[in-house]
């Protein structure tokens, strides 16, 4: 299995959606360094296949990263992609359960990211989902999140959906979701991660929250964060970064 193969395969799905995918990570990348200084502890929060890890691990090569997702597929999409990097530590949790985090040491992290992933969250998990990042870093640590934060301005909202849909429909040879998942599908190697994610997930219901930055802000200052603010954005697509 090539491993490599796929979690390149999973990035150029996900530019599908979000074109500009690659600046939100640099953006990201940029940011942490200048947190950590060249070393540290960074949890990558909703991980899947790695993207972030990676770009983290070539952008901040001592850094020790911590990566936690809940889905078995591409979970095991990175812990190929990365064998036999001993700074990489992946653990399967779900952001739901309200004891993620009991066997992660409070205050043990100088980072937290995470990317196009707490937008699946009810309002109420992810309100409890940032007091526990805030428990989990240190005095003086970030957390940096890039997602789907519109625009409260729908005008322009609109324009940049035209500006990403004209996107999708040019950038036709790439995978869409239900194309990448198809294919993974037919690999053998993953028949038992596939089962098994169709067990945890089948009947859960889809779920969608995604308000304005100004409301990421104020409830990222409630948990416990001395300060937030907008990094990046391309139309809706946003990094947010909280200091505590």
């Amino acid at each position: 299995m090539d491993w490599k193969f796929w979690l390149r395969r999973w990035d150029r799905q996900q530019e599908r959606y979000l074109p500009f995918r690659e600046q939100s990570f640099n953006a990201m990348v940029q940011c942490v360094a200048e947190g950590v200084r060249g070393r540290g502890r960074a949890l990558d929060l909703a991980c899947g296949c790695g993207s972030v890890t990676e770009r983290l691990l070539k952008g901040i090569p001592e850094l020790q990263v911590v990566g936690v997702d809940i889905d078995p597929v591409l979970l095991k999409i990175a812990r190929g992609a990365f064998g036999g990097d001993e700074r990489v530590r992946w653990m399967e949790r779900d952001l739901r359960d309200p004891d993620w985090a009991a066997d992660l040491e409070p205050e043990s992290f100088d980072a937290v990211v995470t990317a196009t992933a707490l937008h699946w969250l009810e309002e109420s998990v992810l309100l409890r989902v940032y007091r526990d990042v805030a428990a989990l870093l240190r005095p003086g640590g970030i957390f940096v999140n890039a997602d789907h934060m519109p625009l409260e301005n729908r005008v322009f909202s609109d324009a940049g959906r035209r500006l990403y849909d004209e996107w999708f429909e040019a950038s036709a040879d790439r995978d869409d979701w239900e194309g990448w998942w198809e294919a993974i599908s037919k690999e053998e190697v993953m028949e038992e991660a596939l089962a098994e994610r169709e067990r945890r997930f089948g009947r859960r219901k889809t779920h969608e929250f995604m308000p304005p930055a100004s409301w990421h802000i104020q409830h990222i200052s409630n948990a416990g964060f001395s300060s937030a603010e907008i990094l990046w954005r391309s139309f809706d697509e946003a990094v947010l970064a909280a200091w505590k």
